[in-house]
């Protein structure tokens, strides 16, 4: 061997080796392994042991923006803790990543990348969670069209987690569902395109002009969700806002899935309920890729793609 090639092997060990090395060192990044089934608006006050017992005993997996991190660990709950990332935080395989802002616009962007690197670099396999403004804020909020505004997150703050929030009117005079449909249509294609899971929070309560829904309504919108490919789905919200929260008086109209008093409504057995059937879903479904989506109507039976299954409309649409 000559010398000019043993040289030009020991370059490519050393460069091998310190690639190595580089490989080793760096930060572990965060990857979702379990679906996800969360709620906004944690207990705040009494009896915080026995209220993270009901979360879990809801079947919730996922609390959002709370500071409880060893009572979600106690009831094996996992949580987005709202600490600062520089504030100290027990070290707890409860935590999953920090609470890091809601419906930011497209001029705080910069900064949320920011933010969500030093999540990154300081706690490694942890992760910045941001949550995104739904299709049908005004294109002021927006900085343009909806389609931009999600592309130009992902593209400047390179999420981990794509998440928004769309509450669908579905009432006898107003019916936005379609609305809610096209919604996670935009996240399922930037999602995937990203190779990311996508989340989304749904109404629990009655709220606005939103009114209170039944369980076919909870359901509708969990399982329209995951039709779409979502990994996670998060109720708005648990514990219902007081008077004095965010909002004004829109809120105390009704029950969330626990009162304002920390009373379970109708809504938390109803919650129990469908969350158990997602847990039980959820291990296949973590699993599954986005293929398709296919919306069935009682008019368009005959372009319904063989691959999608279906065998017999007449059953599902109630057509004679």
């Amino acid at each position: 061997m000559t010398r000019r090639y043993q040289k030009t092997l020991l370059l490519a060990v050393i460069c091998a080796f310190a690639f190595f090395v580089h490989g080793a060192d760096a930060p572990k990044k965060f990857t979702q392994d379990k679906f996800v089934i969360g709620l906004w608006n944690a207990p705040e006050r009494g009896d915080m042991d026995k209220a993270y017992k009901d979360i879990a005993g809801a079947n919730f997996t996922l609390v959002v923006n709370t500071s409880q991190l060893k009572l979600c660990e106690k009831y094996d709950l996992q949580a987005l803790i709202s600490n600062g990332i520089n504030e100290p935080v027990p070290d707890s395989p409860a935590c999953m990543g920090y609470f890091v802002a809601d419906e930011p616009g497209p001029g705080s962007f910069p900064d949320m990348a920011q933010r969500a690197e030093e999540v990154r670099t300081k706690k490694p396999g942890k992760f910045g969670y941001i949550n995104l403004l739904p299709n049908y804020a005004p294109e002021w909020a927006l900085g343009g069209t909806y389609n931009n505004y999600v592309g130009s997150f992902i593209k400047i703050v390179k999420p981990e987690v794509l998440s928004m929030d769309h509450y669908p009117l579905i009432r006898p005079d107003n019916d936005s569902r379609p609305t809610y449909r096209a919604n996670l249509e935009t996240f399922r294609k930037h999602a995937l395109a990203a190779n990311i899971p996508f989340w989304n929070y749904f109404y629990s309560m009655p709220f606005n002009d939103r009114l209170d829904p039944t369980e076919a309504q909870l359901r509708w919108q969990i399982f329209t969700s995951i039709a779409y490919g979502a990994k996670g789905v998060l109720y708005f919200c648990y514990w219902t806002p007081g008077k004095g929260a965010a909002g004004g008086g829109e809120f105390p109209r009704g029950g969330a899935i626990v009162s304002a008093e920390g009373l379970p409504t109708r809504h938390y057995d109803e919650a129990r309920r469908i969350n158990a059937e997602i847990k039980n879903l959820g291990p296949t479904l973590m699993k599954l890729k986005s293929t398709g989506v296919y919306l069935v109507t009682t008019t368009n039976a005959t372009s319904i793609p063989v691959a999608s299954g279906l065998t017999n409309l007449a059953a599902i649409t109630g057509d004679p």
